[in-house]
């Protein structure tokens, strides 16, 4: 049992880092800030960003050029770069981070394509080089 419990343990770890890891290396060669959506699988208004502000190609345009995305799923998936002490538990909620994993903002809720381009364009403030808008 005790044994079993470990391996739970230490795979958890691993997989949570191993996404750390790959963020980190990604957002740094590439000189981008990391955006992670959390969602959830029945989350209405997660669907909601999917199929309206997610197929923008405006958004995906910035997004692409200033971020590294990913998306975590809550109901099953463990939060990395320690956003467990952040997150409130609504999704969607949306995390900005340096492209060494250290928070900066955390955003909370659903947006409309306008209001999506915005807050992506009001981040530029929050990485060392500015970037221009779209």
């Amino acid at each position: 049992m005790i044994k079993l419990f470990l391996f739970i343990l230490s795979t958890t770890l691993l997989f949570s880092s191993s996404i750390e890891n790959k963020l980190t290396i990604q957002a740094q060669k590439e000189n981008k800030l990391i955006m992670i959506e959390v969602t959830s699988k029945y989350c209405y208004y997660c669907k909601k960003m999917d199929n309206n502000v997610f197929t923008d190609k405006t958004v995906l345009s910035i997004l692409n050029k200033y971020y590294i995305f990913d998306k975590i799923y809550i109901d099953k998936e463990k939060l990395p770069f320690n956003l467990k002490e952040n997150f409130s538990g609504m999704t969607p909620t949306f995390f900005i981070l340096t492209k060494d994993g250290t928070f900066l903002k955390e955003i909370k809720g659903s947006w409309s394509k306008s209001d999506f381009i915005e807050i992506l364009n009001s981040n530029s403030d929050l990485k060392e080089d500015e970037f221009d808008e779209i």
